[in-house]
């Protein structure tokens, strides 16, 4: 099936403006990898972490931080309601 779209002008179109992703797991080892990349391409970024085995101090400083687990509905549906992301990363190693 042809769906007749140019992916190259989406994709330009996110390097433009960039997206709202939400990663999960995010100040862990490659969580915060990911995260720093995904800042560095101009995305607008919140990180999703319950810092069980993740540390505040990965995070980097244009990304948001949530602490909460995501077994926890009601902080999970805040962080959708507040950050809105168009993408969802999950990084979570457990």
């Amino acid at each position: 099936m042809k769906l007749g779209l140019n992916y190259r002008m989406i994709s330009d179109w996110k390097e433009d403006c960039g997206m709202r992703v939400l990663v999960t797991g995010g100040a862990g080892y490659i969580g915060s990898v990911v995260v720093s990349q995904l800042v560095a391409a101009g995305h607008q970024v919140v990180v999703y972490d319950n810092l069980s085995k993740g540390h505040r101090e990965s995070v980097p400083p244009l990304a948001s931080l949530v602490v909460g687990d995501v077994g926890d509905r009601a902080t999970l549906d805040a962080a959708f309601t507040e950050y809105r992301p168009e993408a969802v990363m999950h990084l979570r190693p457990d």
